[in-house]
Formats: structure tokens, sequence, C-alpha cells
């Protein structure tokens, strides 16, 4: 071949067809990649599959940096605390006219950061100087004294439901926060009947003219039915999905039933969301703005 001259038209073919395969191949592992993904890995993911709108996205912590529900009071300015102040105002924009007081988070499995999510936007608001109050319901398997085993309450939610306590003796405050806590002992056997009885509405009712905020962690609403009858009396019901984790049919399973239910889900926020991985996988979402918006964050 002359030197300046055309190319060899079998040479500009070859290189057609192999920029072709490659891009073939290239859509193919996409392809392959998101179908055997199982878990929900971007928002955009979340709502095409749910038709629910994302509230937030809440990032993993790196081990190094404590448990969440410490990382938001010892570090109010980090990318963690600033996802639930987010979260917190879409779920407050969620009914512009009458905002939700009460709000009941769940999931479809354990594990999926019920509890961490409950705490930690109850600390977050609470700090804000919004009267907030968090209310352990999982009579089962409770959280809140557990992760508050520092402080110590002379009753809890079942005594108060068995006509035992006084409500004042059983509401007990987290001094480095200012969030009042309302524990459970766990281990009920009638946890279901407990939290579907009127002592429990009207718990809830006298809690909204004390409370701008109160804040129910609950059982998985897959695992048992303790939950299902608290939903009718919430005001928004945030359903968590731990991302890439949670299987997207076990998802839709479990929103199908609160629909059956007539449980309305309020919105979905994605948790435990490993943003380093998210941005180097090009899954955009969370990932992608943490990187840019990361210098405006003290971890």
């Amino acid at each position: 071949e002359v030197p300046g001259g055309p190319s060899h038209p079998r040479k500009k073919r070859t290189l057609t067809l192999g920029m072709a395969a490659g891009l073939m191949f290239g859509v193919m592992g996409a392809f392959l990649l998101e179908t055997l993904d199982r878990g929900f890995r971007t928002g955009n993911q979340v709502e095409n599959a749910t038709r629910l709108p994302v509230l937030g996205t809440i990032p993993l912590l790196a081990r190094k940096q404590g448990k969440p529900i410490d990382h938001v009071v010892n570090k109010p300015f980090s990318a963690l605390a600033e996802s639930l102040r987010a979260i917190r105002t879409a779920i407050h924009l969620s009914n512009v006219d009458d905002p939700p007081k009460t709000i009941m988070a769940t999931s479809a499995l354990p594990g999926e950061g019920k509890s961490s999510f409950s705490i930690s936007l109850g600390r977050i608001s609470a700090h804000a100087g919004v009267k907030t109050l968090v209310i352990d319901t999982d009579l089962r398997r409770p959280s809140l004294a557990e992760a508050f085993s520092h402080i110590t309450s002379e009753a809890r939610l079942e005594d108060l439901l068995q006509g035992e306590a006084d409500i004042n003796k059983a509401i007990v405050k987290d001094p480095d926060s200012g969030l009042d806590l309302l524990m459970a002992h766990g281990k009920a056997s009638a946890a279901r009947e407990m939290l579907g009885s009127q002592r429990m509405k009207n718990l809830l009712d006298t809690l909204k003219k004390h409370y701008d905020l109160v804040i129910l962690d609950t059982p998985p609403i897959m695992g048992v039915s303790d939950a299902w009858s608290l939903a009718h009396h919430m005001d928004a019901v945030v359903f968590l999905v731990r991302w890439a984790e949670t299987p997207r049919e076990t998802v839709s399973t479990a929103l199908k039933q609160m629909e059956q239910l007539d449980i309305r889900v309020s919105g979905i926020v994605l948790s435990m969301v490993n943003v380093r991985q998210q941005a180097k996988y090009g899954y955009g979402g969370y990932g992608y703005y943490y990187g840019k918006y990361k210098k405006y964050y003290t971890e």
C-alpha cells in the first residue's frame, strides 16, 4: 500500500467487524450482569421495578468509622448525616399540606438497617431541635435497649400496653442528642395482639400531640405479621432495601403483600450503599454524587 494512499478495503472491513463484535459483547456483558445481579444498585432500578419513589440512599460506613447511630452524632456534617437529612426532607415533602408526624420503618427481611435508620434519623432530627421519639415495636427481637444499654428505664412498651405502668416512667432521653426513647422488653408471646390493640392506637394518638416526630422501628414485614396493623395508623411508611443484597423478587413480593393489606408505602430508602463500588462499576446514583461533593462532608 502506498503511504498516504487509500486504506485497504479488507483491512477497513475487518476493523468495522471487530468494533461491532466488541460492542455486541459489551451489550451482552451488561445484560448478563443485570440479569445475574439479583439486588438493586441504583435508585432508578428501584423506581422502575416498584413504581415507588426513592426517598434517598444511605451510605455504608467503613468499620473504622464506627456505628452509624454514633457517627451521626460525632460527625453531624458527614455524608451519612446529610443523607438522613435529605431523607427527612423527602418524607416531610411527601405531604406538604399535612407533613407526616408518625413514621414507620420496615423492610422485607431482617438485617436491612431498619433500627440503625430509625435511631440515626431520630438523633439527627432531635439534634436539629425537632422534638422526636423513637419507639421499638419489635416485641420479639428489640434493638433499642441494646443500642442504648447504658440507659435504663423503669418501664417499657409492653408494660404500657398491659396497663402496668405510666408513660412518664417508660420514656427516657438520649443525653447525646436529646432524642426520646421508648424501649421494649422483647420475647412477647402476644406481640401482634399488643401492637394491634386499642391501647396502642390510643398511645400513638397521645404521642402525636406531644411530639413533632414519632418514629417506629418495626419487625420485617414478611417475617411476622406484628406490624401490619400499625401501618394503618402511620402518616408515612418507609420501606428499606439493602443495596445489592435484598433480592428483587423478595422486594416485589413484600410490596405486593403490603398492597393486598391496603398498606400504603410512602417511599423506599436504599440502605448500606457501598459508594466506592457503586461509582467504580459505573452504577451512578449516590456514588457519583459522593465523589463530586465529598469535599463538603466531614467524615
